[in-house]
């Protein structure tokens, strides 16, 4: 459940679904059943506040997990925001 702001340095709760921005990634759940030869996943949400929303994003790193990065790392060619990408470990976490 999302109940705060996911930058680590607000603390902002979660009231409204019209201010800010809601983030849904599928990440790896190593508890779930392996089909197919494939891991399971499970959704996970995260949410911006309007402040931060206007400075930040949320990506998915596939080492490091969900991170907080800049706006203008979002730019990436190609790139959806709920697809892990490798290598990347944004700006904070």
């Amino acid at each position: 459940m999302v109940n705060h702001c996911a930058n680590p340095n607000c603390s902002k709760p979660f009231l409204y679904l019209s201010e800010g921005r809601l983030f849904a990634f599928d990440v790896p759940d190593p508890r779930g059943p392996v089909i197919s030869g494939r891991i399971a996943h499970r959704r996970e949400h995260h949410w911006l506040c309007g402040e931060c929303s206007q400075t930040f994003v949320l990506m998915r790193s596939c080492e490091t997990g969900v991170l907080l990065a800049p706006k203008r790392v979002q730019a990436m060619p190609g790139v959806l925001a709920s697809q892990c990408i490798p290598g990347f470990h944004g700006g904070q976490r």
